[in-house]
């Protein structure tokens, strides 16, 4: 069994901080995230998956559950969604942005050729 401490807004009040027994077949972190994230209906409020950490060090997903003893107090975190995913998703609006303007100009550029063709 592992004692468990929800970051704030995660879970109801009554359930902020709370005992929970481990499966079996939990043998790492991320079983143990995966767990958590299934037994307290977390999957549509934290989409990205959790953070698990022990005296304010992150408990890596690879790592043996073994890492924890049942005196330990586990905080889960809502895992937020990194920068780098906010560049790939900007920089694809700016290629978005750039293949249109292309596209703009591109019909533009016919445009004109087409009305000095009409002129001659």
């Amino acid at each position: 069994r592992l004692r468990l401490s929800f970051e704030e807004g995660l879970v109801d009040d009554k359930l902020s901080k709370s005992w929970t027994l481990v499966p079996e077949s939990a043998k790492t972190i991320a079983d143990l995230s995966y767990f958590i994230l299934n037994s307290f209906g977390l999957q549509e409020k934290c989409e990205c998956g959790l953070i698990l950490s022990l005296e304010g060090f992150v408990l890596p997903p690879t790592q043996s559950l073994n890492l924890v003893l049942p005196t330990d107090i586990i905080s889960v975190q809502r895992k937020e969604v990194t920068r780098k995913r906010k560049r790939d998703s900007d920089e694809e609006e700016t290629l978005k942005i750039t293949s249109k303007k292309r596209k703009t100009a591109e019909k533009e550029k016919e445009k004109k050729e087409k009305r000095q063709k009409d002129k001659k």
